[in-house]
């Protein structure tokens, strides 16, 4: 039993600020595409796959035999457990398509893995041109198909933003914690791919442009934003924090 008024008030605060922090506290975190993202293309050469584009592709763009996947690179920021990411969203800018600004079919968003090295590399066996994918992750078991269709048709308005869904919002958590719970940690990367969910036809110009990493301005990039609760340490300094403002109150 507490015998100290103040004690026990501090006590109280003390458990009322982690509860606060603990619910309503979480801090959200936008983190934009690497510059290391870029294009894995089939059968693994040429055309604009290498980091320094100011945009991206899903489908073809020029040659029917070197077909387009958009990968993108997002550091992962440092959390207490898996458990601790509340919430998770993805934006894309899309710039343009063909020349009927759009594709006949639409692109998904999968998320591939993990990387552990500071400057990713694209490898172009991760191109991908279908709604399905059973293939081994990178660094993980499996992949997670986190949107289906986030951009679909004809006819898109340049220039315009496309987020993940609520499904999609949930599958991207799910990922996130997965890569946490295989071994990732802060500062590694997490792989996601925009690419195109069937064959394309054999037109020379059959895609989806995005903004990348690279692109002016820099808001346009890629963005993951995630919502995650404060690490302990965090919570003990709020914590604390609560104690002493009470005794200056006193």
């Amino acid at each position: 039993m507490c015998n100290n008024k103040l004690a026990c008030a501090g006590i109280i605060v003390s458990l009322l600020v982690l509860v606060h922090v603990k619910t309503v506290g979480a801090a959200s975190i936008e983190i934009r595409t690497d510059t290391s993202d870029g294009i894995a293309v089939l059968n693994g050469t040429p055309g604009d796959h290498a980091s320094g584009e100011n945009h991206l592709v899903a489908g073809v763009s020029g040659d029917y035999l070197y077909r387009k996947s958009s990968i993108l690179f997002f550091k992962l920021p440092d959390i207490g457990n898996s458990a601790d990411i509340l919430s998770a969203d993805l934006r894309i800018l899309y710039l343009r398509g063909d020349d009927n600004n759009g594709t006949q079919d639409s692109a998904d968003v999968w998320g591939l893995g993990y990387e552990t090295v500071a400057a990713p590399v694209i490898d172009h066996s991760w191109y991908h041109d279908s709604n399905t994918d059973t293939g081994a992750g990178v660094n993980v078991p499996s992949r997670t198909k986190i949107q289906d269709a986030i951009i679909s048709g004809r006819g898109n308005t340049p220039n315009q933003w496309h987020s993940t869904d609520e499904t999609g919002d949930a599958n991207l958590l799910r990922f996130l914690r997965y890569l946490y719970d295989n071994g990732a940690t802060e500062g590694n990367f997490a792989i996601i791919r925009i690419n195109y969910d069937s064959v394309p036809s054999t037109s020379p110009m059959e895609r989806y442009v995005f903004a990348s990493g690279d692109a002016v301005p820099i808001d346009w990039a890629p963005t993951l934003t995630v919502e995650v609760i404060p690490e302990p340490a965090t919570l003990s300094l709020l914590a604390l924090g609560g104690l002493m403002a009470l005794r200056r109150r006193r």
